[in-house]
């Protein structure tokens, strides 16, 4: 029997489990690409299940946050441009959870606030359309008041770009928005009389909203004329226009397989790559300790690590070392390690006899020494001239 295939939200999470775990800049761009062709398409039922898939457990969103943030221009233009439309009322109705989510999350803010303030243009044309449509929520406009964004906001409003000067407008009147509102409710959390704004900024908010009335009304009439269209149209003409909507819903689900495979395609690769970086740092990791066992096995004898996890040095051994010239071990020091371990292969015990103390070893347990006095007794007699 068949399978179902998996749902939208689903999908998402697929996507965002394997970018979870992509280890390279392209595969972060190749999942975010998947994942905004699914939220540019999605509006309605669907952009409602796009964004719980992104809030479940808050992991989508702290993944966007911190690819916000990315080295990787392409990474970073496409985890921004996500941000902005997933905040978007038009595209997921339940917008406004995942905006309260983005704030709770530790780089919620300052991934906003960081790409307002970069030298990239797209960079920040994109963040400034996630502020405009972040700012629709009262703690937001706290934040770009307390980050002192509006000043940011109020240059972008000279700059060259149409689109620019669109989402500062955009976001600097929704920010006085929420000042009248907490004006007329009374309940005023905040000093509003200390945020200022030029009178050029004032006249480009206006001008905004006058273009948002403007185009609310031609959507409004758009609708109603479609509407009236479909109504008068023939039986016929609305069949094969009906017929060619579900090929067009056939087509996307043939996307949606495809797209799928490749998510699964991706989730193998991924795990490929960790496999081959776990056998890599095994191989690593052996290779280091052949290394310092043969070390180990050569150094022994001459460096005071005896057979049996003894430590024994030339000092125990009655021979402490020349200051300042290059002297081989002793051989009685050679020889009686190297006894021992005979000693051990026999099956004799590995207990150490006592060894003859040197005249500092003899001073420090009489009468006990510092640290200090141990390295006189030990400094070479001076030669006479």
């Amino acid at each position: 029997m068949p399978t179902a295939p998996p749902s939208l939200e689903e999908r998402v999470a697929g996507i965002l489990t394997s970018l979870g775990h992509a280890c390279s800049a392209d595969a972060r761009c190749d999942g975010l690409g998947r994942l905004c062709e699914i939220v540019d398409a999605a509006f309605g039922e669907d952009g409602m299940a796009i964004g719980r898939a992104i809030r479940r457990d808050g992991v989508g969103l702290a993944l966007l946050a911190h690819l916000a943030t990315d080295e990787d221009a392409d990474v970073r233009l496409q985890a921004l441009h996500l941000i902005a439309n997933l905040c978007s009322d038009a595209v997921d109705p339940g917008s406004a959870s995942t905006k309260i989510d983005l704030l709770a999350e530790p780089a919620g803010a300052s991934a906003i606030a960081e790409s307002l303030r970069a030298d990239d243009t797209q960079v920040v044309l994109l963040a400034c359309g996630a502020l405009q449509n972040l700012c629709t929520n009262r703690e937001w406009c706290r934040v770009a008041t307390e980050r002192a964004l509006l000043r940011r906001l109020e240059e972008l409003l000279g700059f060259p770009d149409a689109m620019m000067r669109r989402y500062s407008a955009g976001a600097l009147k929704n920010i006085i928005q929420a000042a009248h509102r907490d004006l007329e409710s009374g309940g005023v959390e905040e000093d509003w009389s200390e945020v200022w704004l030029s009178e050029e900024a004032l006249m480009a908010v206006d001008h905004r909203a006058f273009q948002n009335a403007l185009e609310a009304f031609v959507l409004r009439r758009a609708l109603r004329r479609v509407s009236r269209g479909v109504a008068q149209m023939p039986a016929e003409r609305r069949r094969l226009r009906v017929a060619a909507a579900q090929q067009r819903a056939v087509a996307r689900a043939k996307r949606a397989a495809a797209s799928r495979t490749a998510d699964k395609v991706a989730a193998l690769r991924a795990a490929a790559r960790a496999q081959k970086a776990q056998a890599a740092a095994i191989r690593a990791g052996a290779d280091l300790a052949d290394t310092i066992e043969e070390k180990d096995v050569l150094t022994k004898g001459g460096a005071g690590k005896g057979f049996g996890g003894h430590v024994v040095s030339l000092a125990q051994a009655g021979k402490p070392g020349v200051v300042g010239e290059r002297e081989r071990p002793p051989s009685d020091y050679i020889s009686y390690t190297f006894g021992l371990q005979q000693r051990k292969l026999q099956g004799g015990t590995d207990e150490l006899p006592p060894l003859p103390q040197s005249p500092l070893s003899e001073k420090s347990a009489a009468s006990g020494l510092s640290v200090r006095q141990a390295a006189e007794l030990s400094r070479p007699a001076s030669r006479p001239a």
